[in-house]
């Protein structure tokens, strides 16, 4: 059940809780697995009870979880645009890459806690998006935080720019790409609905229940 406030805010009730950082590079597409370097610490930051300090590489799919009172700064390595994200206390996530019929996605999967990411894009051949099972976020310069708490709500909120939402059908959309664009029903839903965003501006959020 998906329920709309279009004024400051939207509440969405939804069944899932991890969201996906998507982001596509029409110039650069290469075959490295996606990467991470923290640039401060400060408490207790964690990789298989391994403990992480300041210029240690985040690999993909390796979990990472944040303390009481700890936060971190992590810069994600190999692109053009600079993206840093705050992860606040007790945050777990993992770092996640595929190239999907010349796409690149960038997957932060975020099982609990906050995240703030900087986005200071240089380049308009780029294109970045934070995806969630029933919705996609497009960003271009600008500041922004999702709070999560695990299997409970999540919060998008802007703090800088603006954002462009959409409403995501997961059981159409996380179809393999081949078989989108051979079912015209299915292509047509989808341009439908990026036909059909919402533009979010600074002080504005979107706050989701999961039911």
């Amino acid at each position: 059940m998906v329920i709309f406030y279009m004024k400051k805010h939207l509440i969405i009730l939804l069944a899932f809780s991890f969201i996906f950082f998507y982001c596509e590079n029409s110039k650069k597409k290469t075959e490295q697995k996606a990467k991470g370097l923290i640039l401060f610490t400060v408490g207790e930051i964690q990789r298989e009870n391994q403990n992480l300090q300041a210029n240690s590489v985040i690999e993909e799919k390796e979990r990472i979880q944040t303390g009481n009172k700890s936060i971190c700064d992590i810069q994600l390595l190999d692109l053009s645009t600079k993206i840093v994200a705050r992860v606040k206390e007790n945050t777990t996530f993992t770092l996640e890459k595929s190239i999907v019929s010349g796409k690149t996605t960038y997957q932060l999967k975020q099982q609990n806690g906050t995240v703030l990411f900087s986005i200071n894009s240089k380049s308009p051949d780029e294109n970045y998006q934070f995806m969630a099972p029933v919705s996609v976020v497009s960003v271009r310069g600008t500041k922004f935080a999702i709070e999560t708490l695990e299997g409970k709500s999540s919060k998008l909120s802007v703090i800088e720019g603006k954002l462009a939402y959409r409403m995501r059908i997961p059981q159409i959309e996380d179809l393999p790409s081949p078989v989108i664009h051979s079912n015209q029903p299915l292509y047509k839903t989808i341009d439908f609905l990026e036909s059909h965003e919402i533009s979010l501006n600074q002080g504005e959020f979107i706050e989701i229940e999961y039911d």
